[in-house]
């Protein structure tokens, strides 16, 4: 069990929220990252216009079955349970809270895909399950993408089915006396860490060099909640509902498959002739890119396993705030 007293952690709504010995979990979701993508760019530095660089990592997983996806959720729906139990948490029966949300409207389809950006050219793609229990996945307002594109245009009845059944748990809470929680937990394949630096260059011929801002991004396997969709909302008996999330991953240590870099020949060698063109001495503009794909060929008892344990760990974490 990770250590969770550091986590920057954000609340909303918290007295409401707090003291809470009782819930029905009426949500449980899951997104599976399965493409990640990561960009950096270094300006470079004084008197260094010809020593920019931008640097992409795209990460793809593969190996896994929607069956292990099926497992793997229903993994980490039973470690949430576990851990809100060591958290002196009971959590009461939801079956006839489900039987009426399946009455209310049908779950949507295990399998459905999603996107969302990180920021600075960073994106995650990934597809949406539930446990067993759930049918298929049951969404909550602010679960699955909204905006302008293909995947908001998508989304349009999964986010009318999230407010939906918002409305509907908020409502069994008061009529059944008992506070309603929903998980959505998204899994990161791979942590990946961008990183600065800097060094000195002899300035050449041109008057370029001097101080020069290098850029890197790391990458290693090690499943993680990715912080800009992983969150716990919280419906009381009375009151307003609450959320409890936290502002950066929550890992777990341990290999999940094999990591192998399958950036092309074709591609390493377009990318070689594009540097070699954007020479100064040539006329280029100077700057260098470097794109490398890696595939993660998941081992699937290893990946549910892991999903489990990130499962217990984030909603130890998520707890704390309810207690």
């Amino acid at each position: 069990m990770a250590a969770f007293a550091d986590l920057p952690m954000r609340v909303n709504n918290a007295r409401a929220i707090a003291g809470i010995g009782r819930v029905m979990i009426g949500s449980f979701g899951v997104n599976f990252v399965t493409e990640r993508k990561a960009s950096q760019s270094s300006g470079g530095g004084f008197r260094a216009r010809f020593t920019q660089s931008n640097v992409n990592v795209q990460t793809n997983l593969t190996g896994l079955t929607p069956e292990d996806y099926v497992a793997a959720a229903d993994a980490a729906y039973a470690a949430a349970i576990e851990a809100l139990g060591a958290r002196g948490i009971e959590v009461a029966d939801n079956t006839a809270l489900l039987a009426s949300l399946r009455n209310r409207l049908a779950p949507q389809p295990n399998g459905a895909s999603d996107q969302f950006s990180e920021g600075g050219g960073s994106s995650v793609e990934m597809i949406r399950y539930g446990p067993t229990p759930f049918g298929g996945f049951y969404p909550l307002d602010g679960w699955v993408t909204t905006g302008g594109g293909f995947s908001g245009l998508g989304n349009m009845g999964a986010l009318r089915a999230g407010l939906t059944a918002t409305e509907h748990l908020r409502g069994e809470a008061r009529a059944t006396d008992t506070a309603i929680i929903g998980l959505l937990l998204t899994v990161n394949p791979v942590r990946m860490t961008a990183d600065q630096n800097t060094d000195w260059r002899v300035p050449d011929v041109f008057g370029n060099g001097g101080l020069v801002r290098n850029t890197s991004i790391s990458t290693e396997t090690g499943l993680s909640s990715n912080p800009y969709k992983t969150w716990l909302d919280v419906y009381p008996k009375s009151g307003r509902p609450g959320q409890v999330s936290v502002q950066r991953e929550i890992g777990v240590r341990g290999g999940i498959g094999t990591l192998v870099d399958s950036t092309s020949a074709g591609s390493r060698a377009l990318q070689g002739l594009g540097n070699v063109l954007s020479n100064p001495l040539l006329g280029g503009s100077g700057r260098n890119s470097s794109t490398t794909n890696y595939t993660l060929n998941a081992d699937s008892p290893s990946y549910i396993a892991g999903v489990g344990a990130l499962g217990y760990d984030v909603m130890s974490a998520f707890a704390g705030p309810l207690t």
